[in-house]
């Protein structure tokens, strides 16, 4: 029995066996330095969840401990809390002002949404939700602000892992030829 629970392994495997114990101490002694009683603020969530994942993937046999997806899970979602509110929550307010007009107080949301994002994004190991900066890219370029949509881009693939890159070249090169033009 692991630390977080039995742990998938084939019958005689000695070298699987120590590298699933090795794991259980790296998460171990990870866990021992966070107080288990106190809450996480986002920012540590994601820091956690982003250790305690890549101790899990750096496992050369695959195997997964049957408790650590809840608390990945778990992590995942303090990560991306808004004001006391996971992220995706927020889309209805979001769609409100933007209906009403209101780009100051949307902007403002979505800059926060995009970084719950990228926090929750780090914990599951996937790319940051792509809609809030494409969102925010918009607005953005709705005031010909051109320098702040192709920083708001680029940081969505500088968040991004490798395997996403390049999902938003071709907004990222239209606000490129804008900024050109206009600078001109």
């Amino acid at each position: 029995m692991g630390l977080f629970g039995k742990r998938k392994k084939q019958s005689g495997d000695v070298k699987s066996s120590q590298r699933g114990r090795v794991k259980d101490d790296r998460v171990a002694a990870l866990l021992a330095t966070y107080d288990p009683n106190a809450e996480l603020s986002p920012d540590d969530a994601a820091e956690l969840g982003a250790k305690i994942r890549a101790i899990h993937e750096s496992n050369p046999d695959g195997g997964a401990f049957d408790g650590l997806y809840p608390m990945l899970r778990r992590l995942e979602q303090e990560a991306g809390s808004v004001r006391g509110r996971h992220y995706t929550e927020w889309v209805p307010t979001l769609d409100e002002l933007r209906s009403s007009g209101d780009d100051d107080a949307g902007l403002a949301l979505l800059l926060e949404c995009i970084e719950a994002a990228e926090r929750a994004a780090r914990v599951a190991g996937m790319e940051p939700a792509p809609g809030y900066t494409k969102r925010a890219a918009v607005i953005y370029r709705r005031r010909k602000d051109y320098a702040s949509e192709i920083r708001v881009l680029e940081r969505w693939e500088a968040a991004a892992p490798a395997r996403y890159k390049g999902a938003m070249r071709e907004r990222l090169a239209a606000a490129r030829k804008l900024q050109e033009k206009h600078q001109g």
